[in-house]
């Protein structure tokens, strides 16, 4: 989630970015490269995070989202519909980031739009 925060605010070499990130990282090497691929992936998949966000962020503008908010959601989105993450595990992942990183509020918004996307993927399983 914070590479993809660093990303956004304007990076022009992503691999770079992630390996200038990493050498601070206290994680071990295996957890830091799986780190940067998630955190590509999801880079890579963000027109199309950014298109499901919008359309379940009710009555809440995209440009009005924090960018911390909206990196986890990103996040969210490329594990839910790229990896083999469960749904549930995607979501309250996101939410713990909302929580350690964002507002308590920031929680809440950040379920509402991940469980209105995952309702619309299959209504009969919630």
């Amino acid at each position: 989630m914070q590479m993809l925060y660093q990303y956004q605010v304007g990076v022009d070499d992503i691999s770079a970015q992630s390996d200038l990130y990493l050498i601070t990282s206290r994680s071990e090497k295996q957890t830091q490269g799986m780190a940067k691929d998630l955190a590509i992936g999801a880079w890579g998949y963000c027109k199309q995070s950014d298109a499901l966000i919008k359309l379940h962020s009710l009555n809440w503008e995209v440009d009005r989202i924090t960018m911390v908010d909206h990196a986890i959601m990103r996040l969210a989105i490329y594990e839910i519909n790229c990896l083999d993450t469960p749904n549930v595990v995607a979501v309250d992942e996101a939410i713990e980031l909302a929580k350690r990183f964002s507002t308590h509020e920031s929680a809440k918004f950040i379920n509402g739009v991940l469980g209105a996307y995952i309702k619309a993927l299959d209504p009969d399983h919630v």
